[in-house]
């Protein structure tokens, strides 16, 4: 993508596919707006382009019309889509401290409608149990939609003509899940190793109860890539320096970028078997919780976008994490925007900020 009026053009696109969509069902603005949980009228500017909606919102309207995201979004299926909306004029990318700075203005308006009553944090946990499931699961290949992910989770029912693989990564992730919201609440929070192998001794369980929690004792490749993981005997010892690091860090990081180092380190380190990928994801959410900021979910349409990022902070010359440190930047952006629409909540305009980087 390269500038942000190609952006517009795609956003504008996808709101025209699904009003068209609406339309041929036949479902009034009404009875969309109420499966949605809005108000028509926000619907309506939504169906007008008058309202900039986040990549989670076109996905729940997806949803709501009984469409798969990937299906109905496949034709505009931009690996920049996410980024996009927090660039500078000509399509450049905001610097990771601007990003910062818009994240933490959004969070402080936040802070200022807590607390929530416990019925509404409850509904956000199962919430973001689905969503987080379903799209960590889906960026390592997994078949299951999100309505097919709530059906398993919620109900204990597996869905007929999928991998039964896929069902118990589903199960498995909700577990650690619920591990990680009792983790990062804790008022004896602390970041070590014992953590990481838990999320992923729940996550792993029932795919492999012999190597669940345990680091792997074998050389691992990764397919696509350049980048050769430490050899399986280095690993204890470079885990124990990752929990130092992490503690270290906590100190002088912003909370986000703390979360997307933690991210990244363990999945350059690549301790486990397989799993790495959803255990990284995990830990840096569990990170992001615990200092009060939102969960990040990677969508699925990103994935391109986000292997690229990480594979550049890991090649042989000139690696950098810039990317990848701007990716989770705007997804935690894309997930206080929809926070707020959930609650309510009206966020500054930052079109005044949004200057032209180098």
């Amino acid at each position: 993508m390269e500038n942000a009026e190609s952006y517009i053009s795609i956003r504008q696109n996808i709101i025209r596919l699904l009003t068209n969509e609406r339309k041929t069902q036949k479902i009034t603005q009404q009875e969309l707006a109420d499966r949605l949980n809005i108000q028509r009228s926000s619907l309506a500017r939504f169906e007008l382009g008058e309202q900039n909606p986040t990549l989670d919102f076109l996905i729940k309207v997806s949803v709501a019309l009984g469409k798969e995201p990937d299906l109905i979004l496949k034709g505009n299926e931009h690996t920049g889509f996410g980024i996009v909306s927090e660039t500078a004029a000509g399509g450049n990318k905001m610097e990771p401290a601007a990003l910062l700075e818009i994240i933490d203005e959004y969070k402080a308006v936040i802070d200022t409608r807590r607390s929530l009553k416990r019925e509404e944090i409850k509904q956000l946990d199962d919430y973001f149990r689905i969503g987080l499931t379903y799209s960590s699961n889906a960026l390592e290949g997994n078949s299951l939609s999100i309505s097919e992910t709530k059906v398993i989770i919620e109900d204990g029912i597996t869905v007929g003509g999928k991998p039964l693989r896929d069902c118990y990564e589903a199960t498995g992730h909700a577990k650690a899940y619920d591990f990680m919201l009792e983790a990062a609440r804790s008022k004896n929070f602390d970041l070590n190793e014992d953590i990481i192998l838990k999320l992923h001794k729940l996550f792993y369980s029932s795919l492999d109860a012999e190597n669940a929690g345990r680091y792997r004792t074998y050389q691992v490749f990764i397919t696509g890539t350049e980048y050769l993981p430490p050899a399986s005997d280095e690993v204890p010892e470079l885990m124990k320096m990752f929990a130092f690091e992490l503690n270290e860090k906590s100190r002088r990081l912003h909370p986000v970028m703390l979360a997307a180092f933690a991210h990244k380190r363990l999945v350059d380190i690549h301790p486990f078997t397989d799993g790495n990928g959803r255990t990284a994801r995990l830990l840096m959410n569990l990170i992001l919780i615990n200092k009060g900021y939102q969960i990040v979910s990677i969508p699925p349409i990103m994935r391109s976008e986000y292997i690229a990022a990480l594979q550049e902070s890991q090649r042989s010359r000139k690696p950098s994490n810039k990317s990848f440190y701007q990716l989770i930047a705007n997804c935690e952006i894309e997930s206080q925007k929809d926070y707020c629409r959930m609650f309510r909540i009206q966020l500054p305009n930052k079109k005044d900020k949004i200057k032209k980087q180098n």
